[in-house]
């Protein structure tokens, strides 16, 4: 009994950005891919589709967010908390952070938040679709503009995130050189004390946004709705270029 106690006092680790990165593959698959054509015209069977008496996926609930949702994406560093944080202050805008969202289901005591907390506790990743579940909740208990910070990764996260959210307003890309970020969270990592900020881990993260987030960027360019911030400059003037994107996308 006395090992058992001890066990269920044991804290549980907090999410960081590692908890809810897929694996790096360098292989992109979403719904933005064509689908390949029989000669017949019609779409090709899906070999990895699941027999027909296995127990069908639930149908993922689709919702109308009540305003703008802009993404903002970069790499490990790049400070997408500091200025997702300058814009809600200032604008009065929803800033939902996916790892924030995952904390806080960690600590609540509902079955997702113990369920997640059962998969960070194990080493697992935490599934996109319980991520995303997390942000369309959020979406749905207060009114946009939306600044979505660390989601979607990847191209096919981008597919689930706009079929069951809608198409993204814009997206702020924060720039900056892995050398440049790579300094940053050394730094951090000093007195953070994130497993995630240690340099084995940080150059693991640098390959993953790589090889993910590369495919989404592409797409989401030819769209032309990515808009480029050099983040390498000093904090107040990387928040004065994205005041003037949020200013165009809130006027319509």
């Amino acid at each position: 009994m006395e090992a058992e106690s001890a066990s269920s006092t044991t804290p549980v680790p907090m999410p960081e950005d590692d908890h809810h990165i897929p694996t790096p593959t360098g292989e992109a698959t979403s719904r933005f891919a064509s689908m390949e054509l029989d000669a017949g015209g019609g779409a090709a069977a899906d070999m990895d589709a699941p027999a027909a008496d296995a127990p069908a996926e639930p149908v993922p609930i689709t919702i109308t967010p009540d305003g703008a949702v802009i993404l903002v994406l970069g790499g490990p560093g790049c400070g997408k908390d500091t200025q997702c944080n300058k814009l809600a202050e200032t604008y009065g805008c929803a800033h939902l952070s996916v790892v924030e969202l995952l904390r806080d289901a960690v600590t609540s005591a509902t079955p997702k938040g113990t369920m997640i907390s059962t998969m960070i506790r194990s080493g697992q990743i935490v599934p996109a679709q319980v991520t995303l579940d997390l942000l369309k909740d959020a979406m749905v208990s207060r009114r946009g503009p939306y600044l979505v910070q660390g989601f979607p990764k990847t191209l096919d996260n981008l597919g689930e995130l706009e079929w069951q959210c809608g198409s993204c307003a814009a997206v702020v890309v924060l720039d900056a050189s892995e050398e440049v970020l790579a300094a940053r969270l050394v730094e951090r990592g000093k007195t953070s004390h994130r497993t995630d900020d240690t340099p084995e881990a940080i150059q693991r993260r640098f390959k993953t946004f790589r090889l993910q987030a590369e495919p989404m960027l592409e797409v989401l360019t030819e769209r032309g709705v990515v808009h480029s911030i050099d983040a390498s400059q000093p904090a107040d003037d990387v928040f004065a270029k994205a005041c003037a994107v949020y200013d165009q996308v809130a006027s319509g």
